[in-house]
């Protein structure tokens, strides 16, 4: 015995052959590979290798007869491959019972078998090649499936099960952890075409923990359809189950309807179950199922997280195909499941179906979170796939969330024949949370409760219901402007109280009933009640919202309990930033110039103790600049008959009771009005009226001379003037 320099003890060394045992007992995995090598069902010593044999030599650890030859030593980590001889498909059916149940871990991988692919689309359509096809027809009733895992991490990948007998038989049943089902048809014929039904579920998991249908990578997606006469998959009394990647109810396209008997996945007593997820690859397609898309049930079906799917289209998301019943049908106790997210990955579409979107019925129902999903439109948002009833109906359920205040929060509602949003039930239900939704062009009202059109505000809000029949805001005003709106109203709600979150939509146009709905959510406020029950609001949004447009509004009280829409209010034109000009007196402003048409006035006319100037007296507001206009100003040359005969200049222009006439100097001028552009307002100059002098008839040389105007006076005052100047000069 040797012993180490550096111990108190000794230590011991062992042989090479004994060390190698020791550590096999402390853990090292051996594992035996077996190729199925024949289609039979039997087990016998004729000289191939049958399906039953490799799995009864798994289970016991050792060849069962001189046909099996193991490759490597049985352990925790054994495969059956196939290599059965020929090309295409090999179809095993199975004689008078199923399979027998599989006790220890295996792979069993039809992908090795010779010609056949896995997918390798991680979306959409299946491309898989099947070459190996387990028929259960002649089963019988058996021991509840095809294939029964009891052993735990098994996996079972690469084959066409189909066909399972018997009024119990599943295409897959486990009920023990850590299984993996993938790359597989159950249901369908090879090509994903055909009906080929189970009698019972595609898969069932009747207990353990852990298992996983399916996967994120393409070749572990499932096809699981062709009328199984139960469920696609059946989950009762498991638990940590993940179903991702699948196909569940359509064809292998993912085009057309293929559907299972009753609902593509059901849940009972299954607490956290995923359903998708947010992973590239992990979202599953399911649809046109007989019934539901998926169900959930029982107490125990707790912390279900549903994200990424498509429930009621085709792979594409683009056309419907309708799960008969409804999309989520969640009751019977059922709770705190997470439905979509604030994700973009996170989101489902659940659109086209049957019945409703998303259904929440019955007492305890409570704490579930509807986020950042499309419930009833295509997978752009955009398009029409509407479920034909509700979106959301939360009837007798309680403590929901639907939408959020989160960015990405706000699920879109939309094109539903239904309400988009319904909360039914009794006074007990309450506490349902919509916040941040695009709900618009649902059949009927965008927020229903307690199964009523819009309930009519009572004041400080006394009556009871479903959310209590929360009072809805009331808007009178909304005032747009560029990059902003400000919208005005009043609120009537319990007195004293709050604070009671505001949320303003816009719609590009009202609903029917006067009432919501709310396509583009623009924002929130928050208001308190006073002691008499009121409260107002004056929000200022930081959006535009364009004419014509309708906005409503929804109020959510401090417990979490949401109105219904309120009326519409339709927004006015919106002003613009672009300056008007508006002509002023103002020096420097616009200025309007009238087109002045030229008259022939004269310089004098007679007036009684009157000042002969014309006014403009625009009646327009623009600034009028004014021609030239001729006045008889104190200094202007006149002639002035005399005794003397000289001419004087009188700057005067008044009749005095000895009546001189005062002509001008000069011939009557022409005014030329200044020439300018003329604006749109062109102002009417209107002179002051002043009388002027009434001729009268005169007596000249015993004859009557008729009464003359004032420039013909004019023109014979002139002439006598120089008449009488010719006189004195010959005197």
């Amino acid at each position: 015995m040797a012993v180490s320099p550096n111990s108190s003890s000794p230590r011991t060394f062992l042989p090479g052959a004994l060390a190698v045992a020791f550590l096999a007992l402390g853990g090292v995995s051996f594992a035996a590979t077996i190729n199925v090598t024949g289609t039979g069902d039997s087990v016998a010593v004729d000289g191939v290798v049958t399906l039953r044999e490799a799995i009864q030599s798994i289970n016991a650890g050792a060849n069962v007869n001189a046909d099996v030859v193991a490759v490597g030593t049985y352990g925790t980590s054994d495969t059956i491959n196939f290599a059965i001889p020929g090309s295409g498909l090999h179809t095993i059916v199975l004689v008078s019972v199923p399979l027998d149940t599989i006790t220890v871990p295996v792979v069993i991988n039809g992908f090795s078998q010779s010609g056949s692919f896995a997918n390798s689309n991680a979306t959409g359509a299946l491309n898989a090649t099947y070459t190996i096809e387990i028929d259960g027809s002649g089963a019988g009733a058996g021991a509840g499936g095809i294939f029964n895992i009891q052993g735990g991490s098994t996996t079972i990948r690469g084959l066409v099960v189909n066909r399972g007998g018997g009024g119990l038989n599943a295409g897959i049943r486990i009920v023990s952890s850590n299984n993996h089902i993938e790359g597989n048809y159950i249901g369908t014929d090879p090509t994903g075409t055909l009906n080929r039904g189970n009698a019972s579920h595609g898969v069932l998991i009747a207990g353990g923990s852990g298992n996983v249908i399916g996967g994120t990578t393409p070749d572990r997606r499932n096809l699981i359809s062709g009328l199984n006469g139960g469920d696609g998959i059946d989950i009762d009394s498991a638990s940590n189950t993940t179903i991702q990647g699948n196909l569940i109810g359509t064809n292998a396209a993912g085009t057309g309807a293929l559907g299972n008997t009753l609902s593509g996945i059901e849940l009972q007593l299954a607490p956290n179950t995923t359903v998708g997820g947010t992973a590239a690859g992990a979202g599953n397609v399911i649809s046109a199922n007989g019934s539901f898309g998926i169900f959930m049930s029982g107490y125990l079906t707790t912390g279900t997280t549903i994200q990424g799917n498509l429930i009621g289209t085709n792979a594409a998301g683009t056309a419907a195909l309708a799960n008969a019943n409804g999309g989520i049908d969640q009751r019977n106790a059922a709770a705190s499941s997470v439905i979509g997210g604030t994700t973009a990955a996170a989101r489902n579409v659940i659109s086209g179906n049957g019945g409703f979107g998303i259904q929440l019925l019955d007492v305890d129902v409570n704490g579930n979170t509807i986020q950042g999903n499309f419930i009833g439109t295509d997978i752009n948002g955009t398009g029409s796939l509407g479920n034909s009833g509700f979106g959301i109906l939360a009837s007798f359920s309680s403590s929901n969330t639907i939408g959020g205040t989160a960015a990405g929060a706000g699920n879109t509602i939309a094109f539903n024949t239904g309400e988009g949003v319904a909360i039914g039930g009794t006074a007990s239900n309450v506490q349902n949370a919509i916040l941040g939704n695009s709900i618009f062009s649902n059949g009927s009202y965008g927020i229903a409760l307690s199964g009523n059109p819009p309930t009519a505000n009572d004041h400080c809000d006394g009556d009871t219901g479903s959310n209590n029949l929360q009072n809805y805001p009331v808007i009178n005003s909304v005032t747009p402007s560029v990059g902003s709106t400000n919208i005005q109203g009043t609120f009537d709600s319990t007195a004293s109280s709050g604070p009671f979150r505001i949320e303003f939509f816009s719609s590009p146009s009202c609903d029917p009933s006067g009432f919501g709905q709310g396509k583009v959510f623009l924002g929130a406020d928050s208001v308190s009640t006073n002691a008499s029950c009121a409260a107002s609001f004056n929000t200022t949004l930081p959006v535009t919202v364009s004419a014509g447009n309708a906005i409503t509004a929804t109020a959510t009280d401090p417990n979490n309990n949401t109105s219904e829409f309120s009326q519409c209010f339709i927004v006015g034109v919106v002003p613009t930033n672009t300056p008007t000009n508006t002509p002023t007196n103002t020096p420097g402003g616009p200025t309007n110039t009238p087109t002045n048409t030229p008259t022939r006035t004269p310089t004098h006319t007679p007036t009684m103790s009157a000042t002969q100037t014309p006014t403009n007296t625009p009646t327009n507001t623009p600034t009028v600049t004014p021609s030239r206009t001729p006045t008889n100003t104190p200094g202007s040359p006149t002639s002035t008959s005399t005794n003397t005969p000289t001419t004087t200049v009188t700057p005067t222009n008044t009749l005095t009771n000895t009546p001189t006439i005062t002509p001008t100097a000069t011939n009557t001028p022409t005014i030329t009005p200044t020439a300018t552009n003329t604006p749109t307002n062109t102002p009417t100059n209107t002179p002051t009226s002043i009388p002027l002098v009434s001729p009268t008839p005169t007596q000249l040389a015993g004859v009557t001379v008729p009464a003359l105007s004032p420039p013909m006076l004019g023109l014979l005052a002139l002439a006598l003037a120089l008449a009488a100047l010719l006189l004195i000069r010959k005197h």
